[in-house]
């Protein structure tokens, strides 16, 4: 076992030696570990380090020595990697940088050479009406800052913004034909962009004005309602209590199978068939159920019956035929 120990020491001592010097080359520090890592496994090392202090370093002890030098390594290659990544950045930013203003350079001489001939192309066009010709002409040379090619491509800016803006009017007012009035906000948000389109025209403002005046109408109708049904929510519950909730198991009411196990020959015995949902009327919240039971003759018979419930509690049981659901 000795000598396995021994071959291994070696193996993986020089691996590590080696695994440092290349690891130097990204960064001295995050080689170093591996190199103190190598020391504590070659042998010839730790035969010296004995003889010299006569001190045996436990198993457990080199182990945790190395890995914690590993986890030192790669903290220090994380750092140097980032440290890299920054520096290329950095330097790519630079390369650009200095590539855009190349080209600025490039374009003020290229204009300065040709500008007669710039400025005469690009008067041409815009009176042809080509207005993309224009920007796409001046906006080689902006660079240069001349009044004359600025006031050109301020020109066609304005020009095709107008033409621009025209499309897009026509495609909205196509849209709007296939709008009902009903759709408020659909009407208001396509007279918003028609609006911001043409800031000049009233009858878009009017348009945009008066949707608005009926969406605001029909949101103060719709929070009424809700008030008011609020309201006599609130109203009902003061008077009749919370209403009742039918089980998920067997859609029963508990408050029912209370009044059940009161009033029934044999409560044990009742079953329930399924009840309706809960209704309202001026004496409270109503339900009807279906359900069967044992008499005083020991028979199982069927039922169904209206129940009135208040506050939890039913407080009147009237036949099926009292309500029609």
């Amino acid at each position: 076992m000795e000598k396995v120990f021994l071959v291994l020491g070696w193996i993986f001592g020089v691996l590590s030696v080696l695994t440092g010097m290349s690891m130097m080359l990204l960064s001295f520090l995050s080689g170093l570990p591996y190199l103190v890592i190598g020391l504590l496994l070659l042998p010839p090392v730790r035969k010296f380090a004995f003889e010299k202090t006569k001190l045996i370093i436990p198993i457990k002890v080199r182990a945790l020595t190395i890995f914690g030098l590993i986890l030192t390594s790669a903290v220090f290659a994380g750092m140097a990697g980032n440290r890299a990544s920054e520096e290329n950045a950095a330097k790519q930013a630079k390369q650009e940088a200095e590539s855009a203003e190349t080209s600025k350079q490039q374009q003020i001489k290229s204009f300065n050479e040709n500008s007669g001939e710039i400025i005469q192309q690009a008067q041409t066009l815009l009176d042809k009406n080509d207005f993309s010709g224009v920007l796409t002409l001046t906006s080689k040379y902006l660079a240069a800052r001349d009044p004359q090619l600025l006031e050109l491509n301020a020109k066609a800016r304005k020009a095709q913004s107008e033409i621009n803006a025209k499309e897009k009017t026509q495609k909205i007012l196509l849209e709007l034909k296939g709008i009902p009035d009903s759709d408020l906000a659909k009407n208001i948000d396509l007279y918003t962009q028609l609006v911001s389109l043409n800031p000049n025209s009233q009858e878009y403002q009017k348009k945009y004005d008066a949707y608005s005046q009926k969406l605001k109408k029909q949101q103060e109708k719709e929070q009424a309602t809700r008030d008011k049904l609020e309201a006599e929510k609130n109203v009902r519950l003061a008077m009749f209590g919370k209403a009742p909730e039918k089980s998920k198991w067997d859609g029963s009411y508990l408050e029912v199978k209370s009044y059940l196990k009161e009033v029934a020959n044999d409560p044990d015995s009742i079953e329930f068939d399924g009840c309706t949902d809960v209704y309202k009327n001026d004496n409270g919240w109503i339900v009807g159920c279906n359900y069967r039971g044992r008499n005083a003759f020991n028979a199982k018979i069927r039922q169904a019956n209206w129940f009135t419930i208040v506050h939890g509690k039913v407080v009147k049981m009237e036949d099926i035929s009292k309500y029609t659901q």
